[in-house]
C-alpha cells in the first residue's frame, strides 16, 4: 500500500511538471545573459562614435552665392496642393500627394491640420486655371510632437487633377540635394537644391539657403531632383536659438554647431506610407515606431504618442531634439554597466505619461503608468 502511494505521488509529480508554467528566470540566469562591462562599453562607445561621425558629415556652408527660391513658379510645376481653413479662407498650407498601395493619399502637417479640423478643405488649380475647393471628409493624424503628419483621401472632385508621387524606399545621405515645393505666403514656391544635413528614420534636418520663415510651406513636398521620388514632407522652420533646443545643441561637435544656422525639419516619406496604411486599415500598430536600446526592442511608439524626455539616472535629461532616434536612444550617452536608461512617453490627447526604466546590461524593462 505504501509503495502504491509513492507510485501515485510520483505520477502526480510527473503530471505537474509536464503541465506547469515555466518558472521565471533566476537571478543567476539573468546575470549569465547580461552584457559584460567590456561588451557594454564597446557598444556604448560604438553608438556614440557613430552618432558623432554622422554629425561630422554635415557639409560646410557654401561661400559662393546660391540661387534664391522662386516665389513665382506656376502651381502646375510643383506636385504640392493646398489645404485651408474653410471653403472661403485665404489662409492655406501645403499638402503632399502620394500613391500608397494603389490609392491617392494627401498629407499635411498635423500642427496645421489641428487648425482646420472643424471645416477642412483642399484646393487645387486645374491646367485651365480653374480653382476647385473640395471638403475633406476624414483625416488621420499622428501627433505634432511625434511625426507631425496627417493623412486624408483626395476628394473625388479634385482627384483627376492630382498627380501623386511615388515614395522613395530608403533614406537619403547627408549632403544630398533635395527640392522643396509648397505654398509659402499663399504663393506656389520652389526651393531647389537644399541640402540634407542629417537623416534618421524619424527626422531629416535640411539646411536652407533662405533662413526666413516660409509660412504655409509646412506639409510641402520634398523630392529627389534626380529620381523625382518623394523623399520627405516638410515640417517647418527650426529655431536653433530657442531654449527648448539649447540642451541638445550643446551635444553637437563644434564644427556642427558652426554649420547649424538655417535649418528646416522634415518627416521621412517612409513614415507617411506607414501612417497611410494605418489610416486605411484602422490598425494604429502599422504606424507604430519601435523603441530600442542597444538594439533591444523596448516598446512601441504609437501615432498619438511621443518621447517627452530621455536620460540616464545618474545624468541629466535630454528633451526632444531633431536627432532623437527611437531606434537608438543610447546614442547620447556613454553608458556604464547596469546603468538605467529611462524615458518618458506622453500620450498626446490625454496627457497620460508612461515611464520606462531599462537596465542596459540585463535588458530588463520596468514600466510605470498607463499601458495600451
Amino acid at each position: 500500500m505504501h509503495d502504491k502511494k509513492l507510485f501515485l505521488f510520483f505520477l502526480l509529480c510527473c503530471f505537474s511538471l509536464g503541465y506547469a508554467k515555466p518558472l521565471p528566470p533566476s537571478v543567476e540566469e539573468i546575470a549569465r545573459k547580461a552584457l559584460s562591462a567590456t561588451q557594454l562599453k564597446n557598444l556604448s562607445r560604438s553608438a556614440t562614435a557613430n552618432f558623432t561621425q554622422r554629425l561630422k558629415q554635415i557639409p560646410q556652408l557654401r561661400t559662393n552665392p546660391r540661387q534664391q527660391f522662386n516665389p513665382n513658379v506656376s502651381p502646375s510645376e510643383i506636385p504640392t496642393v493646398q489645404v485651408q481653413l474653410h471653403a472661403h479662407s485665404v489662409h492655406a498650407a501645403s499638402a503632399t500627394p502620394l500613391m500608397v498601395d494603389g490609392k491617392k493619399e494627401l498629407f499635411c502637417a498635423t500642427h496645421w491640420a489641428e487648425k482646420i479640423q472643424k471645416d477642412p478643405h483642399v484646393k487645387v488649380t486645374t491646367p485651365s486655371g480653374e480653382v476647385i475647393v473640395a471638403p475633406i471628409k476624414e483625416m488621420y493624424s499622428a501627433h505634432e510632437r511625434g511625426l507631425d503628419l496627417t493623412v486624408f483621401r483626395a476628394p473625388e472632385e479634385i482627384e483627376p487633377f492630382i498627380t501623386p508621387l511615388e515614395p522613395a524606399e530608403s533614406l537619403l545621405e547627408a549632403g544630398t540635394p533635395v527640392n522643396i515645393s509648397g505654398f509659402a505666403h499663399e504663393s506656389s514656391t520652389l526651393l531647389p537644391e537644399e541640402t540634407v544635413l542629417f537623416a534618421s528614420p524619424v527626422r531629416y534636418v535640411i539646411q536652407m539657403r533662405n533662413p526666413k520663415m516660409l509660412e504655409g510651406i509646412c506639409g510641402g513636398t520634398i523630392t529627389d531632383p534626380v529620381t523625382g521620388e518623394a523623399v520627405a514632407i516638410e515640417q517647418g522652420f527650426n529655431y536653433m536659438g530657442s531654449a527648448s533646443m539649447a540642451g541638445w545643441f550643446q551635444l553637437l561637435p563644434q564644427e556642427a554647431q558652426e554649420n547649424f544656422t538655417d535649418t528646416h525639419l522634415a518627416i521621412p516619406i517612409q513614415n507617411a506610407v506607414a501612417i497611410a496604411r494605418a489610416f486605411e486599415s484602422g490598425d494604429d500598430s502599422l504606424a507604430a515606431i519601435e523603441i530600442k536600446v542597444l538594439g533591444r526592442p523596448v516598446a512601441l511608439l504609437y501615432p498619438d504618442e511621443y518621447i517627452l524626455s530621455v536620460w540616464v539616472k545618474r545624468k541629466k535629461s535630454i528633451f526632444y531634439n531633431p536627432f532623437l532616434n527611437p531606434e537608438k536612444l543610447e546614442e547620447f550617452f556613454n553608458l556604464e554597466p547596469n546603468d538605467v536608461l529611462s524615458f518618458v512617453v506622453e500620450r498626446a490627447h490625454t496627457g497620460q505619461k508612461i515611464f520606462y526604466d531599462v537596465n542596459v546590461s540585463t535588458g530588463k524593462v520596468a514600466v510605470y503608468g498607463d499601458k495600451r
